[in-house]
């Protein structure tokens, strides 16, 4: 990126140039949940390069001697044979003609509007696939961040912002459920990291009616979406804010910058 002629910068700093029309090649660096990994991985080479960084955490997982519903649900599917995890799939959801594409299933069954549903699914799962508490706070402890692990990511860049505390797609909540999701997340960043966060990422990238409102209400800024482009003086919403994601190939964030890139510079030329 730097070689593309692109500095790093907070979050906030981006937004700032947003607010006062001030636009610049600038880059931003975040995060999405709150896995270990990034302790482990990604933070050593930020710190060697001076680079800010911004975790979207899902609060619940800090200091966590439980599995997130999300999660345990997963490695239960990991652990049982799949003939095992085919019947107890078909007892609790609606979807059971798309079992044989498991990977389509699980992710219709995620986004189910029965809350209840799912959490009942996640305990019978994880049941099944016997996992003790014994094990089930070991899980917890190898993959997810401490405070303690926050606070020294915090002294070299770290910027902690909320991605709701519960990771439930919002499209299943109700306008309570959406402001305690939210709320909660908020809170805890506060009294347990130190920290005022104004930014919410969504869970999945999916919203609902209440979001927006209840983002301004709490005091946030913006709302960060997995929306891929980059941002230009015509494409400038803060409560729909882009990011372009990087999966297993990291030349494909190239292809999409230059692509937009390209695009607003002839824009530009043709003004």
């Amino acid at each position: 990126m730097k070689i593309m002629g692109y500095e790093f910068v907070p979050l906030d700093e981006l937004v700032n140039m947003i607010e006062i029309g001030k636009y610049k090649k600038v880059a931003v660096i975040t995060f999405d949940d709150g896995f270990k990994d990034l302790y482990q991985n990604a933070y050593p080479i930020l710190k060697e390069f001076n680079i800010p960084f911004t975790l979207f955490l899902i609060t619940s997982l800090i200091d966590s001697k439980e599995l997130l519903w999300l999660h345990k649900l997963y490695i239960s599917l990991d652990k049982l044979h799949l003939k095992e995890s085919e019947s107890i799939l078909k007892s609790y959801s609606d979807y059971a003609s798309n079992i044989e594409d498991m990977s389509v299933f699980i992710g219709k069954v995620i986004h189910s509007k029965d809350k209840k549903n799912i959490i009942e699914l996640m305990a019978a799962m994880s049941i099944a696939a016997k996992i003790d508490e014994g094990e089930e706070k070991r899980l917890a402890r190898d993959l997810y961040l401490s405070s303690k692990e926050i606070e020294e990511m915090k002294s070299n860049g770290l910027t902690v912002e909320t991605h709701g505390h519960e990771h439930w797609p919002l499209t299943n909540l109700n306008e309570e459920e959406t402001e305690d999701e939210i709320v909660s997340s908020i809170r805890f960043i506060k009294e347990e990291l130190g920290g005022l966060p104004k930014y919410f990422s969504l869970p999945y990238g999916t919203t609902n009616k209440y979001v927006i409102d209840i983002v301004k209400t709490s005091g946030l800024k913006g709302i960060a979406t997995i929306k891929s482009q980059i941002i230009t003086e015509s494409s400038v919403d803060l409560y729909n804010l882009p990011r372009i994601c990087v999966y297993d190939d990291i030349k494909e964030i190239y292809k999409i910058i230059n692509k937009y890139y390209v695009k607003y510079i002839y824009e530009k030329l043709q003004q």
